[in-house]
């Protein structure tokens, strides 16, 4: 038993995630709303192009093409994601999302025994963080899910590099450590949360720097370049994501920033911050009970009770050992950070976020101020468990447990009177919520009465106490946050939707943007409900062949639904919501659409086919997706239709298509492929620039006569990145090895109430 005392955080954490995510453990499949539409498609697409040997550079099924390695949430070059290699994307999606809340659990569980903090300490941070509302509900979210899973190493990374002072080999092994954290942040597909979490450790670092600065000056400059090196290496070693990301942000429907209504969409409903202790009180989307402003997921942020009350406590403690004269905590950095990054997660809620839009840069790149929230939960979390450290549980002593006791009967009662005398004037969900607070408060109270642990869980005093506290934590975690990440059968991913056998080899299917929008969120996807146990529903989803649901079934389509769409691109598809039927029809022909899908009814005279709620309207003769054209220039290339002559793709894989043309006089060969950076032409093995054609397309010069046309993907943003990338990774591994490791020893603390 004294083996496993260390590790009692993790184990009971694996316990809670278990039942938590029991139904991704028993043989379903995680497939609500962002895995199923983006996660599976992008990295099934991605890792399957790798076990046959080719680079996942470039996905032609969507958009008319578009950079697949370069749609950072793809995240190719993140090595847990490499276990896509060896199981099936539909079970990878959950296990590798669960592996990631116990590596969060892990790095909290470490940053607070870094610390000094105990193990009852430990085990309250590493619940509260890793089973917080904020990771399970963007739990789909998996690029959110995996950056995250890295915020505590990096402060870990950060304590350690600061605690090796002058002492060179080893703060040189800790820069490359933190250094590596953070090209795993990087690595880790999220740029928003990666971003606050660097922003965030940064002014960690400082405020440690300046406590340091009080004790030993002379260690300073040593320190502030073992970081920025770790932030430089950072860089380098994600830098064969970064660059291609960044390259095609430059010309993407993001590269002047968001709008105001996107970037501010998402700002945290400030009624929401009373959800830290009612975590249900406007109901949850897993049963259907969700009433409040905005997606649930956007705003949940619960971390138990037990937490936020020994928060308060590391409050106190930081205030009784600074009136004493004691060691310093950083308890105060946490604790004053949450209100500021609190106001910034209201967004448009304050007057002075939309100030910040306007005049500071990056305020404006990304969209979900709520997202700021993940630095108050891993504040509230790092209190938590400061907060907890040292308790004393003794019957004799502590006034505590009556003081949660007394509240805890009261908030029973008086949810239970509120619903006899109010009845169904009284929303559902308030006396379920408050009788759950009572239930905790109580149970928490009579622990403290109860409960005697001694001196504490650092290295001694009963083990019962601390499994009780614990789980009642994990009891906490799991009521609130049951049901938000459903699993479905296999079937779901496994059926091919029969719309794909309807689909004319190389034309393409579409839906209008509007169309698109009113597909998704009124009739599949209620952001209320999530309708977990209706496998009929989801299969007629997956029948609709929603962008970007076709990607597994190999239909080619118009739509594209990654976060990044390149710019003029997006800006034509955008403009066909405006045109005429008539004109509809033809821009449709000559962007080479088949089918045009729509839940609703148009007033196109058109034969229709009928899947599901969906109905196909047939475009009559399509432009092929190669042709022989007659150009003109324009000003941002050239404007063609077909012409005399003859064009067929006769090979061709994701990153590579091979032409054969046959011209009577000089004229173009024009690809309704996306134009985009990094593509090259080879007429009969001549290279020649390609132009952009038609707004968003490719075409190239030929002269009169037989021909073979090949197009290569062959961007140089991925070469550039994979030298610098390959050349830190060498560099840090050599370093590692001939570098003998130091151990540190943390202080402790202690604070009796």
């Amino acid at each position: 038993m004294n083996r496993l005392r260390p590790w009692v955080p993790m184990i009971v954490l694996t316990l809670a995630a278990s039942i938590l995510f029991g139904s991704l453990l028993s043989g379903k499949v995680l497939f609500w709303g962002a895995a199923g539409l983006q996660f599976y498609p992008w990295r099934e697409t991605a890792f399957d192009m790798l076990r046959r040997g080719e680079l996942p550079l470039w996905n032609p099924l969507v958009g008319h093409g578009a950079p697949l390695l370069a749609n950072y949430q793809t995240a190719v070059f993140y090595p847990p994601n490499w276990l896509y290699l060896v199981i099936p994307t539909a079970y990878a999606l959950g296990l590798v999302g669960i592996l990631h809340i116990l590596w969060a659990g892990l790095g909290m569980m470490l940053f607070l025994r870094g610390r000094g903090v105990d193990l009852l300490g430990q085990g309250v941070g590493t619940l509260s963080f890793a089973l917080s509302g904020y990771i399970v509900a963007r739990f789909s979210f998996l690029s959110i899910t995996s950056t995250i899973a890295w915020l505590p190493w990096l402060f870990l990374g950060v304590d350690r590099l600061l605690e090796a002072g002058q002492r060179r080999r080893l703060l040189l092994r800790q820069v490359l450590l933190l250094g590596a954290v953070i090209g795993m942040m990087l690595l880790g597909g999220h740029a928003q949360t990666a971003f606050y979490g660097l922003l965030f450790a940064g002014c960690y670092s400082l405020w440690r720097l300046g406590r340091l600065y009080r004790q030993n000056r002379q260690h300073i400059p040593f320190l502030i370049l073992g970081l920025g090196g770790a932030v430089f290496l950072g860089l380098a070693l994600s830098v064969v994501q970064l660059i291609p990301t960044l390259e095609y942000t430059l010309v993407s429907q993001r590269g002047d920033g968001l709008d105001y209504q996107a970037a501010l969409s998402y700002s945290f409903w400030p009624w929401h911050f009373l959800t830290l202790l009612l975590p249900r009180l406007f109901g949850s989307p897993a049963d259907g009970s969700y009433w409040g402003y905005g997606a649930y997921w956007e705003d949940a942020v619960f971390v138990g009770v037990i937490t936020i009350l020994f928060a308060g406590r590391a409050i106190h403690c930081w205030r009784k050992s600074r009136a004493q004269g004691e060691r310093p905590s950083d308890a105060p950095f946490f604790a004053f950070s949450i209100l500021p990054v609190s106001l910034l997660a209201l967004g448009w809620h304050t007057p002075f976020f939309p100030w910040l839009f306007e005049n500071i840069p990056t305020f404006d790149l990304f969209n979900g101020p709520a997202r700021w929230m993940i630095l108050v939960v891993f504040a509230l979390s790092a209190l938590g468990g400061e907060g907890a450290h040292e308790l004393v549980l003794n019957r004799n002593r502590s006034p505590w447990g009556m003081l949660l006791a007394v509240p805890g009967i009261a908030l029973i009662i008086g949810a239970v009177a509120g619903r006899r005398l109010l009845g169904s004037a009284l929303i559902p969900t308030f006396v379920p919520s408050f009788i759950q607070l009572g239930v905790t408060l109580l149970v928490i109270g009579a622990v403290l009465v109860l409960g005697r642990s001694g001196k504490g869980w650092k290295g001694g005093g009963t083990l019962w106490p601390l499994l009780l506290l614990l789980g009642i934590l994990s009891v906490e975690l799991i009521v609130a946050h049951r049901g938000l990440n459903p699993g479905i059968e296999p079937v779901f991913y496994s059926t091919r939707s029969d719309l794909a056998d309807t689909v004319p080899y190389g034309t393409r299917v579409f839906y209008l943007p509007a169309d698109e929008r009113q597909a998704k969120f009124d009739v599949f996807i209620d952001l209320d409900d999530y309708r977990p146990g209706d496998l009929g529903h989801w299969l007629a989803m997956r029948q609709a062949a929603l962008p970007n649901l076709g990607v597994p079934d190999g239909m080619l389509s118009a739509n594209n639904f990654d976060p990044l769409q390149v710019g003029w691109h997006s800006q034509m598809l955008r403009d066909l919501d405006q045109l005429p039927d008539e004109e509809l029809v033809e821009a449709l022909r000559a962007i080479n659409v088949t089918l045009l899908l729509s839940p609703g009814d148009h007033t196109l005279s058109l034969p229709t086919d009928r899947f599901g709620e969906i109905t196909a309207y047939r475009i009559p003769e399509p432009w092929g997706r190669v042709f022989i054209g007659a150009c003109e220039p324009v000003t941002d290339g050239v404007t063609c239709q077909p012409y005399a002559g003859t064009a067929e793709i006769t090979s061709e894989s994701p990153n590579y298509l091979l032409i054969s043309a046959e011209l009577d006089q000089p004229g173009w060969l024009v690809l309704l492929d996306t134009y985009y950076p990094g593509w090259q032409a080879y007429v009969d093995g001549q290279e020649v620039d390609i132009e952009r054609a038609n707004t968003a397309f490719r075409a190239v010069c030929v002269s009169a006569g037989a021909h073979e046309v090949r197009f290569v993907y062959r961007p140089a943003s991925v070469i550039a990145g994979a030298v610098i990338t390959l050349a830190a990774s060498i560099v840090s591994v050599v370093v590692l090895v001939f570098i003998r490791p130091d151990h540190l020893r943390a202080g402790s603390r202690t604070c009796e109430i």
